[in-house]
């Protein structure tokens, strides 16, 4: 089924032209076996795998290492969260803990399991990571990669990248297609670079990573990079980190010409996980207003290059030319609920000790950029890890709070394929193991008083593995796997309308049959559900 599916993908597209091509992905993808995470390697795999990581010198874990230059060189940083008191008490902890550490090079679990004493919160345990990351060396003297053996990952991991290389050729018509790979959305841009450049050429691809992240957008002379990361993204010292990617970002700083030309070569683009934020600000300076490299990257997606994302890189997409529809950047459902959604712009990812704060809210506010992202889904507002972080109240709160009529949730392991049709509308087909659910608010009424809020005749859809439908301002038509039509009850969707932390799930009364089904494994499918959901406010 799911070759029959990309065939028919494939076919189309190649009939079609300068249709626009979305690969979607919620995140979570399908595990792939990695030198780093060798245990997600088929077992029949494991041991070939294992021999290939050895012969590439391949990294397989990181490692740590506390030395007194680094040790100084953190400490003297100008602005720490709690001020001097704070830092000179991690400090002091840190002193005790290096006569365990004796200069030792320690790989994570270890280095882990001793800083737990010091009660770090996430972004100090992230700097502390950065600052005392040792860099491995190969025996040819280069920066030891992390790398992939597509052959021993599960066979739904292989069909996905290998799918996506198979469409990039046809729009391309080459055998090896060139794949743009982006990892902007990663705090670390260095991070997972290797990764994908193993990935997509196990794939079957050509592959070239584009520089982009927002230090790059905003600096004057590219000698700055390392200290605009620092300030942008809270990425401590990674030149030295990752020296040869570093002066591979610097060269195409200096030389935007080359970010230009490896646009304009480009099959196919795909986008890192991460933080959607960081990738929009390094495609614009001011929200909304794409610099002349975003406005490039636009243009050849629009001329039916394919691109995909995942996680970050799918929720990114968000957008329309207007304006008018939004980017969701953070929060969960239950603060979502109760508080609402708020339009800003999140501060940067390192603050305060960057720079200050320019959003001081609690990190489970709901916000999103009311300006949007890089446009290139205009569909709704797209939401990924949907139902394995429960987005669903979110994703309404989001909705009727900025009067936008739909959204998109993608499970993890899922993908939505989206393309260009004709008169206007939008194909579209989910695979994978997950779910898309689809919300359609516009006939929704919201009641509030001091002790619950409650939005009433919404309707949602999901659509599972080779489920699809037209879409122009709503669906069209919706073709599910089911064999009849059924009547909704109470019962419809229990794993996903849970009533807990204060959340009740109403299925309401439809005038007409609702479709909805169950396949095996239990997962609903279902459309044009209709929906009342209640929250308690104490």
């Amino acid at each position: 089924m799911l070759r029959v599916v990309v065939a028919l993908i494939l076919l189309v597209a190649a009939s079609s032209g300068s249709a626009r091509e979305l690969w979607l992905i919620g995140g979570g993808a399908d595990p792939v076996c990695a030198s780093t995470d060798p245990q997600e390697c088929q077992p029949e795999k494991r041991d070939e795998a294992l021999r290939y990581f050895d012969q590439q010198q391949s990294l397989r874990v990181n490692k740590f290492q506390v030395t007194q230059a680094r040790r100084d060189a953190l400490f003297a940083l100008p602005r720490w969260n709690g001020g001097d008191e704070r830092r000179d008490f991690f400090f002091r902890q840190l002193d005790a803990l290096r006569a365990k550490m004796s200069d030792r090079v320690m790989e994570q679990p270890e280095w882990h399991a001793l800083l737990q004493a010091m009660v770090l919160t996430e972004d100090e345990l992230q700097l502390f990571d950065d600052a005392f990351e040792f860099r491995p060396v190969g025996a040819d003297g280069r920066t030891q990669r992390d790398s992939v053996y597509l052959n021993g990952s599960d066979a739904p991991a292989q069909a996905l990248y290998r799918d996506f290389v198979a469409l990039a050729a046809q729009h391309s018509h080459v055998r090896k297609p060139l794949v743009l790979v982006i990892t902007a959305s990663s705090q670390n841009v260095f991070g997972s670079v290797y990764y994908y450049l193993s990935l997509f050429e196990q794939a079957g691809a050509q592959v070239d990573w584009l520089a982009l992240e927002p230090a790059v957008a905003r600096s004057r002379d590219c000698a700055d990079l390392d200290t605009l990361r620092y300030a942008e993204n809270g990425s401590y010292a990674r030149d030295a980190r990752y020296p040869e990617l570093a002066a591979v970002q610097r060269d195409q700083c200096a030389h935007p010409e080359k970010m230009r030309a490896l646009i304009d070569r480009a099959d196919g683009i795909f986008i890192d996980g991460g933080d959607q934020t960081l990738t929009i600000r390094s495609l614009q300076l001011t929200p909304g207003v794409f610099t002349d490299l975003g406005k490039r990257l636009l243009a050849r997606i629009d001329a039916g290059v394919p691109l995909g994302g995942t996680s970050a890189g799918t929720a990114v997409q968000s957008g329309n030319a207007a304006g008018t529809l939004p980017m969701i950047s953070n929060g969960t459902s239950s603060h979502a609920l109760r508080y609402g959604a708020l339009a800003g712009e999140p501060s940067s990812a390192g603050c305060p000790m960057t720079k200050p704060c320019t959003l001081n809210v609690p990190t489970d506010q709901v916000t999103y950029r009311a300006s949007g992202g890089l446009r290139t889904f205009e569909l709704g507002v797209l939401d990924t890890h949907f139902f394995e972080r429960q987005r669903e109240g979110r994703q309404v709160r989001l909705l009727l709070d900025s009067d936008t009529p739909f959204a998109f949730g993608i499970d993890e392991s899922t993908v939505l394929h989206v393309r260009d049709g004709p008169d206007g509308t939008k194909l579209l087909r989910v695979q994978g193991h997950g779910s898309v659910w689809i919300l359609d608010v516009r006939g929704a009424r919201v009641e509030q008083d001091d002790e619950h809020w409650q939005a009433t005749g919404f309707h949602a859809t999901r659509l599972l593995d080779g489920d699809s439908a037209v879409w122009k301002d709503g669906f069209v038509s919706v073709d599910l796997h089911c064999p009849a039509a059924a009547s909704p009850n109470e019962g419809i969707d229990a794993e996903a309308f849970k009533a807990e932390d204060g959340r009740e799930w109403t299925v309401l009364p439809s005038d007409a049959p609702v479709t909805a089904c169950r396949r095996d494994a239990g997962r609903w499918r279902y459309a044009k559900l209709p929906l009342q959901l209640r929250q308690s406010l104490d």
